[in-house]
């Protein structure tokens, strides 16, 4: 049985950007809490690309990894269903596309990469210059189900979705095709 407990060695922060609401999560554990991904932040407000995965029971680093600077990552961190490979969207920073609030940047992002559960990283997928692409959710360990879409901007920095398809992003051949229900 797992429990969660505080630690009075380590401080990890919860949420960024106090002052304004929604909060944005900082921490994101995988499904068996065992361990989690955690976005570091430099002072009380400005979130890095610098992430950790931290040992849960131990509270210690397991490892640490970074997004390129010039990139804006979406706010969360998407596990599996087992634990074993998370992913990350992200788009160049200044042509994120996506949706602002007080506290963070929804991306339409331009890639996804995936992690296995020490944050190596086992695949990128890249969109095509026409289109953006965001997780729908995983379907199982090794596939994750893509909707692909064109931006239209809608004013005040805010931008909204035409989809255009779903695709199954299988990322251990590193590859994307459209998505077909059975029987279609």
């Amino acid at each position: 049985m797992l429990e969660v407990s505080k630690s009075h060695r380590k401080l990890y922060h919860s949420y960024g950007d106090p002052g304004s609401a929604p909060s944005r999560s900082l921490v994101f554990p995988d499904p068996n809490l065992e361990r989690f991904v955690y976005n570091i932040m430099i002072g009380d407000l400005n979130v890095t690309n610098d992430y950790r995965i931290v040992d849960s029971k131990t509270g210690n680093v397991v490892s640490q990894f970074n997004i390129e600077d010039s990139l804006q990552t979406n706010p969360e961190v998407l596990w599996n269903k087992k634990g074993s490979r998370f992913a990350l969207e992200y788009a160049q920073k200044g042509n994120e596309q996506g949706v602002q609030s007080d506290n963070a940047i929804l991306v339409s992002a331009q890639g996804i990469s995936v992690y296995n559960r020490n944050g190596k990283l086992v695949s990128t997928l890249n969109s095509s210059s026409e289109e953006r692409i965001n997780i729908v959710n995983w379907l199982d360990e090794n596939r994750l189900l893509i909707e692909c879409f064109s931006p239209s901007y809608m004013g005040s920095g805010n931008w909204a979705r035409k989809i255009l398809f779903i695709k199954l992003m299988m990322f251990q051949q590193a590859n994307c095709r459209p998505f077909k229900r059975p029987g279609k």
